[in-house]
């Protein structure tokens, strides 16, 4: 996140609060309770880079599904695809429910 050089962001909540970003939010701890975030950067140290990233997909979900925002950066790219399947039909069930980001190169 960039500190803006001027202006500001103010959120304005559907209950008429408003919010300076940067200033009355803590975007780090917001983000750290609130995103749950899978790449291929965050593999586990263990088995082939499928296995791997099988692995960390399946961890994530379960450690992290009170989260609101699932953000997938090419977290699958390595997967066979019997698990590329499984894993596009766990986003789209995902996705039912919570903010699914899914970034594919």
């Amino acid at each position: 996140m960039v500190t803006p050089q001027e202006g500001k962001v103010v959120i304005e909540c559907q209950n008429g609060l408003n919010y300076e970003l940067h200033k009355d939010i803590n975007l780090k701890s917001w983000r750290e309770n609130n995103v749950a975030y899978c790449a291929h950067g965050t593999l586990l140290e263990k088995g082939s880079t499928g296995q791997k990233q099988l692995a960390n997909i399946k961890q994530i979900l379960a450690s992290k599904k009170d989260r609101q925002i699932f953000l997938f950066d090419e977290a699958d790219n390595a997967l066979d695809k019997d698990n590329q399947k499984d894993f596009q039909e766990t986003i789209t069930e995902l996705a039912k429910n919570k903010i699914v980001i899914y970034i594919k190169h």
